[in-house]
């Protein structure tokens, strides 16, 4: 497993700025001079090489003002699977860290809301928001979201609820899932292959009609202004010895 670790680091160095395929909503609202959002892009960059592939991505939220980025943030659900698998079809399923708890089967059936470690809705949510009484501070929800484009650019941080941090009038988050790659066993020399086969959909919400919490990962929350989607979908051809890219064809392991 540490040559994936090598080529993983490998692969990010090599594609971190490529050109990324866009997708772009515009708020129709604008053109009257009445909105506090003005646009969401999807940023996605794949790639196919030698022992990895996968997808990653990256949000922009773009409001009328600075003082507007506060009120918007991400919903993410995520479809799909992570598992294991050799020549023969054995599968072993992967484990993520999903609703709070670690080591849960990396499955999902269905969409579920894509949250690791709490149970708040929105992607990249800072578990310590609100009304800083130390320093007289509110700290919005969507405060661990970045002022630059991190596909594009190395040069960015947090913007912590801060609109002097902002370098203009958009904020970000990003996604790099767990990529699909193969090993070969030292001792036995087969061949094992882990697939990464995820859908995803992305969704810009008010955050004050987000609740904080919810009592379900299947839930899905009401009233997404506009919602995107996107994949990571490679499954593994031990005949071409390639990664095929399936797209919105979630492989038979995760249903």
């Amino acid at each position: 497993m540490k040559n994936l670790i090598i080529v993983t680091l490998a692969l990010s160095s090599t594609f971190a700025f490529a050109v990324p395929t866009v997708k772009s909503w515009v708020n129709p609202e604008c053109a009257a001079g009445n909105c506090e959002v003005k646009g969401m892009k999807l940023f996605t960059q794949k790639f196919n090489e030698n022992r990895m592939a996968g997808n990653s991505m990256t949000a922009e939220i773009e409001g009328a003002t600075k003082a507007d980025l506060k009120k918007y943030a991400i919903i993410q659900y995520i479809k799909g699977c992570v598992f294991e698998t050799d020549s023969k079809g054995t599968v072993k399923m992967g484990t993520r860290e999903f609703w709070g708890y670690r080591s849960r089967p990396f499955k999902h059936v269905g969409f579920e809301l894509d949250s690791a470690s709490d149970r708040d809705p929105i992607y990249w949510s800072n578990a310590n928001a609100g009304y800083d009484d130390l320093r007289g501070i509110f700290i919005p929800r969507n405060s661990y979201y970045v002022y630059a484009n991190p596909m594009v650019t190395e040069s960015y941080g947090s913007w912590a609820g801060k609109i002097s941090n902002l370098k203009d009038n958009k904020i970000y988050i990003q996604d790099a899932p767990t990529p699909s790659g193969w090993d070969i066993d030292d001792t036995t020399m087969k061949v094992s292959a882990r697939n990464a086969s995820l859908n995803f959909k992305v969704c810009l919400h008010k955050i004050d009609d987000v609740p904080a919490t919810v009592d379900s990962p299947a839930t899905e929350i009401p009233g997404a202004i506009v919602c995107m989607s996107w994949d990571s979908n490679f499954t593994y051809n031990f005949a071409t010895r390639k990664f095929d890219d399936k797209k919105d064809e979630i492989h038979q392991a995760c249903k």
